[in-house]
């Protein structure tokens, strides 16, 4: 960066901005020489890029960065990519089962949203409709524990939009264990919308789908 205005290269300057939401962010450099203020640079960052939203599906292809669909990341890796983030990210699940061999356990922030046909940039892009008939299952994300293992658990934020948790199992082997076959929210704000929870079970314990820990609280639309 020019800060002199002489041409020569001058001070370097670094921008970090890390957004807990989606949008559309106009980010703008000012930089100063003798206390007057000159603009650098202005860009404007995508939806998915600013929020670093990861591209994932049950197979991973390309690069398997989760940058986008040509190099959408397998959700073994996108589980460890959200769980070693400052803020958490996005996980954007393309239509398909993905089968979870072991619960999967969330320790940062995260927001699954599913029903991708793997065309689209943002979430607000998905295919809601059936016709004129409104329809949140035309295409289905599941996370199926194959009634061997409980799904997820957080023990912070979780959002969960248009996913299907299918045959989830949680067995208790002492009474401190607590259940939810499919989902176990440890703590934080757990938000559900328009998803299914089924064939999921908890034996010796209480909650077939979902246990909802005290402390943590629950919006289910």
């Amino acid at each position: 960066v020019d800060s002199t205005g002489d041409g020569a290269n001058g001070d370097e300057y670094s921008i970090e901005y890390a957004p807990t939401s989606e949008g559309s962010f106009e980010i703008i450099a000012i930089a100063r020489d003798n206390d007057l203020p000159t603009q650098l640079s202005a860009m404007d960052i995508s939806s998915a890029e600013a929020v670093g939203a990861k591209f994932v599906a049950p197979t991973a292809s390309g690069s398997g960065d989760g940058s986008d669909w040509a190099n959408a990341m397998a959700l073994v890796d996108a589980i460890t990519a959200t769980n070693e983030s400052d803020i958490g990210l996005p996980l954007y699940l393309l239509e398909g089962v993905y089968a979870v061999a072991s619960e999967i356990e969330f320790t940062n922030n995260v927001q699954l949203y599913g029903g991708f046909v793997g065309t689209e940039s943002s979430y607000a892009d998905r295919p809601l409709h059936t016709g004129d008939v409104f329809n949140p299952f035309i295409n289905t994300s599941n996370l199926d524990g194959g009634g061997a293992t409980r799904i997820l658990s957080a023990s912070e934020d979780l959002t969960l939009d248009r996913v299907v948790f299918q045959n989830g199992k949680f067995t208790a082997e002492a009474e401190t264990q607590v259940g939810g076959g499919a989902v176990k929210a440890a703590g934080g704000n757990l938000t559900i919308l328009d998803c299914e929870f089924t064939g999921n079970q908890a034996l010796n314990s209480s909650g077939g789908a979902l246990y909802i820990a005290p402390g943590a609280s629950v919006n289910i639309d």
